[in-house]
C-alpha cells in the first residue's frame, strides 16, 4: 500500500469509531501523511452526520432527529 492510503486508513481509525482496515501500524512517516488528512476525514463524517440528520428529518419530528442522531457516535 501507499503512504498516501495507508494515512488516510490511520487518519479514519483514529477519529471514528468504524472499523476501517485496522491499521495500527506506525512506521516512520505515517503519521505524518494521517495528520494531513484529519480536515478531510473530519468533513467526511461531518457530512455523515448531516445526512443521517437530514434523512431522518424526513420520518420524524425535530426534536426525535436530534436525540436519535447525534449521541450515535460517529
Amino acid at each position: 500500500m501507499s503512504k498516501l492510503f495507508k494515512g488516510f486508513t490511520l487518519a479514519v481509525s483514529m477519529l471514528s469509531i468504524l472499523p476501517f482496515f485496522k491499521v495500527h501500524d506506525f512506521y516512520k512517516g505515517i503519521n505524518g501523511y494521517a495528520v494531513m488528512f484529519y480536515p478531510f476525514v473530519g468533513f467526511l463524517l461531518g457530512l455523515l452526520l448531516y445526512g443521517t440528520f437530514l434523512l431522518l428529518t424526513l420520518f420524524f419530528r425535530l426534536y426525535m432527529v436530534a436525540s436519535l442522531s447525534f449521541p450515535c457516535g460517529f
